[in-house]
């Protein structure tokens, strides 16, 4: 029971709630024909909030944060809200219509003496024979450091959007100046901690990036703007003033996923909407020393030797490897191998998924060559599966890891290619889980005692139902 009128069939009645904050909520009711823009203002006012810079967020099944309301001229009942909705409000404005905000980032790595592509020719190999495969290795081991250096922004989230100076920049975009955020550098210590595991963070655990990140500020751009116009708008931004980018070949744009550099925008010509691209995206960018030309089917990652006899690995070393030529981890074996210089058999190589600590070996199965039962019929019509890199089990993607294991100094391949690190990442993942199922546990076993106190621990009798079916046979067949 609740104080107050009940909607009517032409409102909604909806719970709020500010962002960040557990203690600033309230609930009104709200009519459907309210524009989103509006709702925001009432629901603004309601939680004693100034200032007119507000947006509305959903919320998840669970209470988490949502997809933004952008179409602030939508009506409530156009945006499909529901009576009972949990909508959060968020400080900072939203972009006009058709523009999104994307949050920049420059990475630069310690070391950019990479390899452009697989595809050179053998004398082009043996005229850079002298620079030699580790000249192009980045100086920063995997994953054997102790200190990360960490891009934070300022609280308040808004202090980081960029405000439009009004310029006009060819890029269907707005020219803006970067907003001033906190770079801080987080130390990990690797000592015994007495704190215990379920309340340790993961991420502490996770490789360090091979480079530094640092916040560019953000930038409104028009959905339908090309990647080429976006790169031309990234290299009129003060933050790259003084870098030398002589086309946007050099530029590289890179979705940031985990905290990480990942998938790469590689078709010039396409749009920020066929990327998908939102105003929660953040971007990262690369000033490269060479001109980058990469295909769609290109895949751009890093691969690691393991040191033998020790549980790390040595530099990491970024690679462009073309799925065109194949998808078959064979392959992708055969090319990493001639990049090390080593014999194809003589090598084994696993993805690293840091977010779970674990290594997926990247290899043919067995199975594949073990006929089907059922005949040669059935075997003609289901056919031998191929394995795909990109495709589960190992997913391959852009800035992914791949450690390279010399069965020389492992002839049995027993080495599982994890780390200390991963132990425990392993370790702290493990305790929340067991954390979690002791609340459980404990949440249930204080259920039943609270029914015992009620008294309805006793199962309830069975009462049986009846059902009336008609006689369907006596209807056809009259007498």
């Amino acid at each position: 029971m609740e104080s107050g009128r009940p909607p009517t069939s032409t409102e909604v009645f909806i719970y709020c709630s500010l962002c960040g904050s557990s203690s600033v909520h309230g609930d009104l009711i709200l009519s459907k024909q309210s524009t989103v823009a509006e709702a925001c203002s009432m629901i603004a006012k309601s939680l004693g909030l100034e200032g007119n810079c507000w947006h509305l967020r959903r919320s998840t099944w669970c209470g988490d944060l949502g997809s933004v309301l952008e179409d602030c001229s939508a009506t409530l009942e156009q945006e499909k809200v529901k009576s009972g909705e949990l909508l959060f409000i968020a400080e900072g404005q939203l972009p006009p219509k058709g523009y999104i905000r994307l949050t920049l980032f420059l990475f630069t790595p310690n070391d950019l003496c990479r390899q452009p592509s697989h595809t050179s020719s053998k004398k082009e190999k043996e005229e850079e024979e002298g620079e030699g495969f580790s000249a192009m290795m980045t100086d920063q081991p995997f994953p054997d450091t102790t200190e990360v250096t960490s891009t934070q922004r300022s609280e308040g989230g808004p202090s980081c959007i960029v405000v439009s100076d009004g310029g006009s920049v060819g890029a269907g975009g707005r020219s803006t100046s970067p907003p001033t955020c906190s770079t801080t550098t987080t130390t990990i210590s690797t000592t015994a901690c007495t704190t215990p595991l379920y309340l340790q963070s993961p991420s502490q655990h996770h490789p360090a990036l091979a480079g530094a990140l640092r916040c560019m500020g953000a930038l409104e751009v028009s959905k339908d703007s090309l990647l080429d116009e976006l790169k031309s708008t990234i290299r009129t931004l003060s933050a790259l003033k003084d870098a030398v980018i002589p086309t946007n070949s050099f530029l590289r744009v890179q979705e940031l996923q985990e905290g990480r550099p990942g998938k790469i925008l590689k078709h010039p010509s396409h749009t920020l909407r066929k990327y998908k691209l939102t105003s929660s995206s953040d971007l990262c960018c690369t000033v490269l020393p060479f001109e980058e030309e990469l295909t769609p089917s290109s895949l751009v990652f890093n691969i690691c030797m393991k040191i033998p006899g020790e549980r790390r690995y040595g530099p990491l070393t970024e690679v462009t490897y073309n799925t065109e030529v194949s998808t078959a981890p064979y392959t992708l074996q055969v090319f990493v191998s001639n990049l090390l210089d080593l014999p194809v058999d003589r090598i084994r190589l696993a993805k690293h998924k840091f977010e779970a600590f674990k290594w997926i070996r990247i290899q043919e199965l067995a199975s594949q060559n073990v006929p089907h039962s059922g005949g040669a019929k059935k075997q003609k019509k289901k056919g031998s599966s191929k394995l795909n890199i990109k495709n589960a089990p190992f997913m391959l993607r852009d800035g992914d890891t791949i450690g390279v294991k010399d069965l020389l100094y492992d002839p049995k391949d027993e080495d599982d290619f994890s780390t200390l690190e991963d132990d425990k990442g392993r370790a702290v993942l493990n305790a929340i889980q067991e954390e979690k199922k002791k609340r459980r546990k404990n949440k249930g076993s204080c259920d039943i005692l609270a029914d015992s106190r009620h008294g309805s621990t006793r199962p309830r009798t069975e009462v049986g139902i009846k059902i009336f079916v008609p006689d369907y046979r006596a209807r056809s067949n009259p007498s």
